[in-house]
């Protein structure tokens, strides 16, 4: 078919090719191959992948390259039937417009561009960046018409405009663009195609999962964290276990932010948070030894007390003192020795398991004396609440407290040096050292957003330390 005058049909219909528009055909001898532009963002590349399985079924003899940001090369690579990905990087030239490694790197993109001539070129970006990109290839450039684009500019970039419902959902229109410009008719449910690598041992559950995608590109894209926060529990209800992968630090965070929240609704209970819940009632060999045990008991439904000192670190971690310290109270043998009926053991021992609520005992602790989490206890305790911290750069201050707290002091020799510490909290905030005083003089040793070091000094000195919380200084 001429690439001018592309069939008409359900899948879009020609609207006014440009009069200029090369003859060329589709799948003259010499142009083997089309190439896609899509270059971000991540949903929109996964929906207009669907478009290579229809190519490769009813025009297999076209060879598919891709134009990619280069964050988002990973994931077409996934995709088989993808010959070639050429990366470019507008998000980083633009921030760096005018320097000479951006004008080096755009050229070489350019000339890898345009070092073949396609049969046509599928701009899916649907944006004047994308039909920038697309001008720059050689082949007839094929786009939805304007009353069907979402910037109508980019149209002018283009050789050939269909008419593509833009009412529909983005896997449809890319599907029905690449049918129009290749001649053939969208068929049969969308298929994605792509091909994941064989997970890494531990990476993924063995059983049913769900993989949440929650990063964006942009803050405006962001779901509240609370909507997926009861997504979650609704998979964790029906026995779905759930992934969160991040690409960023941002989405590191909100990942850790969403379990967090699950954790404080679903797993903590009056005694400090169960390691799962509910408990297993048969033994389930892939598991192990742990569904063994009573329901409630141990770690099959109970308080295993390692793993909730370590749900108490990444509580402070987040910052979020208030629930770093009511889960720390809630373990504390003090507290659960208040009902001494109902605990049984030392109330002054850490114990290694207190019986969660699908046991007939619960509220009762065991393994008093004889667990290493006595001492998971002391490090939650005096590094992450009070936030004394030894690093190999010196000895870290990182407060993660209650909002009520007005002060407090530490006394701590750290490699001879006996720091005396007090942390006043006149904003009543929860974490985040303003600024240090060492000696009556000012020091602001930055190592992250939160996190101030002391100085070293000689072994057998004496150092004031007066530490004051609130809002971190620019």
């Amino acid at each position: 078919m001429s690439a001018a005058g592309p069939s008409q049909g359900a899948h879009g219909a020609p609207s006014g090719g440009s009069a200029a528009a090369p003859a060329a055909s589709v799948g003259a001898q010499h142009p083997s191959a089309i190439l896609v532009v899509r270059p971000s963002s991540l949903g929109d590349i996964v929906h207009a992948l669907t478009l290579v399985a229809d190519v490769r079924t009813h025009r297999p003899e076209l060879a598919i390259d891709w134009v990619a940001e280069t964050g988002f090369v990973p994931l077409v690579e996934l995709h088989p039937g993808i010959r070639r990905i050429i990366p470019v990087a507008l998000r980083r030239w633009r921030h760096r417009l005018f320097a000479a490694s951006t004008w080096r790197e755009f050229g070489s993109f350019r000339r890898t561009l345009r070092g073949e001539e396609y049969a046509a070129v599928l701009d899916l970006q649907e944006q004047f960046k994308g039909a920038l990109l697309a001008r720059m290839a050689r082949g007839v450039r094929h786009g939805p018409d304007r009353a069907s684009i979402r910037e109508p500019v980019a149209t002018l970039a283009h050789d050939v405009h269909h008419a593509i419902n833009p009412d529909q959902h983005l896997i449809a229109r890319c599907r029905q663009l690449a049918a129009a410009a290749l001649d053939y008719r969208v068929e049969g449910p969308p298929r994605f195609g792509l091909v994941p690598p064989p997970p890494t041992a531990g990476m993924v559950p063995d059983r049913p999962f769900v993989v949440f995608i929650h990063g964006t590109s942009r803050t405006d894209k962001q779901w509240p964290d609370e909507h997926w926060r009861r997504l979650i529990e609704a998979f964790a209800t029906a026995g779905v276990a759930v992934v969160l992968p991040w690409g960023s630090d941002a989405d590191k965070r909100s990942s850790a932010r969403q379990v967090m929240d699950v954790v404080e609704k679903q797993l903590e209970y009056e005694i400090g948070p169960l390691l799962l819940h509910p408990a297993y009632t048969m033994p389930d060999r892939k598991i192990g030894y742990l569904t063994r045990y009573s329901p409630g008991m141990r770690e099959n439904g109970g308080v295993y007390t390692h793993g909730a000192t370590w749900a108490i670190i990444a509580a402070a971690m987040l910052g979020r003192g208030e629930t770093a310290y009511r889960m720390y109270s809630r373990l504390n043998p003090i507290s659960r020795g208040g009902k001494p009926d109902t605990y049984q053991v030392e109330p002054y021992v850490t114990s290694g398991n207190i019986e969660g609520p699908d046991s007939a005992f619960f509220g009762r602790g065991g393994w008093t004396w004889y667990t290493g989490s006595a001492a998971w206890m002391f490090k939650v305790g005096l590094e992450w609440i009070l936030g004394i911290r030894p690093t190999a750069g010196g000895l870290l201050v990182d407060p993660c407290i209650p909002a009520a707290w007005k002060s407090y002091s530490v006394r701590r020799v750290f490699r001879g040096i006996d720091y005396r510490i007090t942390v006043n909290n006149p904003g009543r905030v929860q974490c985040g050292v303003r600024s240090l005083l060492v000696d009556g003089a000012p020091h602001c040793m930055t190592k992250g957003p939160r996190e101030k070091t002391l100085p070293l000094f000689d072994a057998g000195t004496i150092h004031e330390v007066v530490v004051l919380l609130g809002a971190d200084l620019p």
